[in-house]
Order: C-alpha cells, then sequence, then structure tokens
C-alpha cells in the first residue's frame, strides 16, 4: 500500500488488481460493502492468512495499515 505523509489516500495493489481509496471516512464506508470494514472483517482476513502461513504472519502487515483501519 503506497500513501502520502497526509494521509489523503492510499493505493492498495494485490496480485495484479489495483484500488485507489481516498476521501473522509463517512464517503470511503458508503463506498465499501459493509462486510469489508471493522474488526470482525479483518479477522477473518487474519484467519485465513495464518491458517496458510502461520500464526503472527500479518502481525506486520496490519500494524502498517493501522492508520487506514476502520472500525
Amino acid at each position: 500500500m503506497l500513501f502520502p505523509e497526509d494521509l489523503s489516500f492510499a493505493i492498495h495493489a494485490n496480485d495484479g488488481d489495483y484500488a485507489v481509496y481516498a476521501g473522509p471516512e463517512d464517503f470511503i464506508r458508503a463506498a465499501l460493502p459493509p462486510e469489508a470494514i471493522g474488526a470482525a472483517a479483518t479477522a477473518n482476513v487474519v484467519e485465513g492468512i495464518e491458517e496458510e502461513h502461520g500464526e503472527g504472519a500479518i502481525d506486520g502487515i496490519l500494524a502498517h495499515y493501522a492508520p487506514f483501519m476502520l472500525e
């Protein structure tokens, strides 16, 4: 994920798929499906990654994304 110092937008790339997230939190919440936001969504992703790569495999990535996490 790439983002400027002011955190005004983020560019996310995964397996050749790219997404740009920009705007106030209310806009982002309206633009994304509810199941893609919050602790339950994050826990689901963590579970899948840890099943494949081992416990704690995503900890560093989550720390990097912390400024962007929507609760």
